[in-house]
């Protein structure tokens, strides 16, 4: 028998009419659900008692989809997605909003419409067959499904979103490509450079910087004074301070009595400053590598270069990190190998250890 209480009427097996709706009113594991099935004028009572009785035993069997869940497309959800990115990101670059926005468009172009709930392990596999067969390399495919699994992951903060995720497995790729140059190598590539182009490529292969960051600094990012830079990370978009050798510090200190101190501290042929996101300065560093010899050489060779060269010197690989600024050792692994004089040195210290316990 129907019950009220407090404007409610209770049909039993938590179904309620609230306002001229049946509702489903119903707690589990702490957990209450609220779910409105229908107008009363619409539906006999009969049916709505079937749909809460369905609704409790999915909540119970853990299939139960809320309708907004149920209804919340990718396309929409990656719209929330590029908004919060864009919103967290106020220094990104154009070029790594432009990157972020064509991989989305490409994601959206594929699951589009599809509901959350129906993107599987299984369809994403599909998606990396279907690029695959496209002709796309594995790497340009694990880019996207960076930004496929972060859109999916940012699904409950950004919409409340409780289902489970599928799993998005990227392609096994060799990253171990390490291409640096012997010193003989980047003379010959400095002095292949035109006049404009020479200071950035030192700058470069003295310091380490990502083309981004090199292009970006400003006289007002350096202290000639202390010898370091200050300049924002292009990972993860943090401030770091590098200290200079003598060598880097010898080039700004030539650049400082050609150009003012202000704006850019690299400029290009006619003064301007590099435009990055453009690749403008490929074109006349691809030039240079094929004067001085040197074959599938990229500029980002050259802080390999710069790595590969503290490690032949016998520098630990927690220093060559911190002057690289990675996040973990992961990244300069690659370069353990070059360096066997501090393994050597450890061991050293280890025989003189145990030598010393036998006085």
């Amino acid at each position: 028998m129907a019950g009220k209480k407090k404007g409610k009427v209770a049909y039993g097996d938590n179904l309620y009419e609230i306002h001229g709706s049946y509702w489903l009113i119903f707690t589990h594991h702490g957990k209450t659900y609220r779910e409105r099935i229908g107008r009363v004028k619409d539906m006999p009572l009969t049916m709505a008692r079937n749909i809460a009785v369905k609704r409790k035993a999915e909540i119970i069997e853990g299939t139960y989809l809320p309708k907004k869940e149920e209804n919340l497309t990718f396309e929409e959800l990656a719209k929330e997605y590029l908004s919060w990115y864009k919103s967290t990101r106020p220094q990104a670059r154009k070029r790594t909003l432009y990157d972020v926005e064509k991989r989305i468009d490409r994601l959206v172009g594929y699951f589009g419409g599809m509901p959350v709930h129906q993107i599987s392990t299984f369809t994403v596999e599909q998606y990396k067959q279907d690029r695959l067969r496209a002709g796309i390399k594995p790497n340009t495919i694990n880019r996207e499904l960076n930004i496929l699994r972060a859109i999916l992951k940012k699904a409950k903060e950004l919409t409340g979103y409780s289902q489970e995720l599928p799993k998005v497995q990227l392609f096994k790729v060799d990253d171990s490509r390490l291409k640096f140059l012997k010193p003989e190598e980047a003379q010959r590539l400095i002095s292949a450079c035109p006049s404009w182009l020479k200071p950035a490529v030192k700058f470069a292969i003295y310091t380490g910087l990502r083309a981004s960051e090199l292009f970006s600094l400003k006289w007002e990012d350096v202290d000639l004074e202390h010898g370091y830079i200050t300049f924002t990370n292009a990972k993860n978009g943090e401030v770091s301070r590098l200290p200079l050798s003598p060598q880097a510090l010898e080039v700004l200190k030539e650049l400082k009595g050609n150009n003012p101190r202000i704006g850019y501290i690299f400029v290009n042929s006619r003064g301007k400053p590099y435009k990055y996101d453009d690749r403008t300065y490929l074109k006349a560093f691809k030039t240079a590598c094929k004067k001085a010899g040197l074959q599938d050489f990229r500029f980002h060779d050259l802080r390999h270069t710069f790595a590969s060269w503290l490690a032949l010197e016998g520098t630990d690989l927690y220093t060559i990190q911190h002057l690289t600024r990675h996040k973990s050792t992961a990244m300069v692994k690659r370069y353990a190998h070059l360096s066997p004089e501090h393994l050597r040195k450890a061991l050293e210290k280890l025989g003189k250890f145990m030598e010393e316990g036998k006085e």
